[in-house]
């Protein structure tokens, strides 16, 4: 009879062992979901970063296309109103405006939330900063430039570390007779 109720009492601590073993690895495992969670949001976080700048950085380019194209409608010189430097363009400009040195005096992009457009106009300020550098080779040694290199590159700070892009296009005078 006493060895019956010792035996009772050692599978109820034995039971409550077991539940206690049981509970510690399913925690550990919730843990692990949690984790892998947390870093799949973090790196979806900064993919979408990645994008948004490689776009803005390539609509930089453009915009600098867009003042090749516009000279070629105009029927003036291909690289008119384009000069060596480093410019903050916005998307529907015609013209690179004026030249400034660096990020550190570069003014961040705005999003408006509305039309979905970065500019420097409307909208809620973001993280990303936009320089536009223009170099102007003369590769015929006469005195004429007739390749113009752009390197567009957006900066921004993203948990505490500056991440960029940059892409780089030629341009060359194809078009003249």
């Amino acid at each position: 009879m006493i060895l019956k109720k010792q035996k009772k009492k050692f599978r109820t601590g034995q039971v409550m062992i077991e539940t206690l073993v049981t509970i510690s690895v399913v925690m550990i495992g919730l843990l692990g979901v949690l984790v892998l969670v947390s870093r799949s949001i973090a790196f979806n976080y900064d993919a979408s970063e990645q994008f948004v700048a490689t776009y803005l950085a390539s609509e930089g380019i453009e915009v600098v296309k867009g003042v090749i194209d516009e000279n070629y409608a105009a029927n003036v010189t291909w690289d008119e109103g384009i000069s060596n430097g480093q410019y903050q363009v916005n998307y529907k400009d015609d013209s690179l405006g004026s030249s400034i040195s660096g990020f550190e005096n570069a003014q961040p992009l705005n999003f408006d939330s509305v039309t979905g457009i970065y500019d420097y106009i409307s909208g809620a300020p973001t993280p990303f900063k936009r320089l536009v550098g223009i170099s102007k080779i003369d590769n015929g040694g006469i005195g004429v430039s007739n390749e113009i290199i752009v390197v567009s590159t957006v900066e921004w700070l993203s948990r505490g570390a500056t991440k960029k892009v940059t892409l780089e296009d030629h341009f060359f005078d194809w078009r003249k007779e």
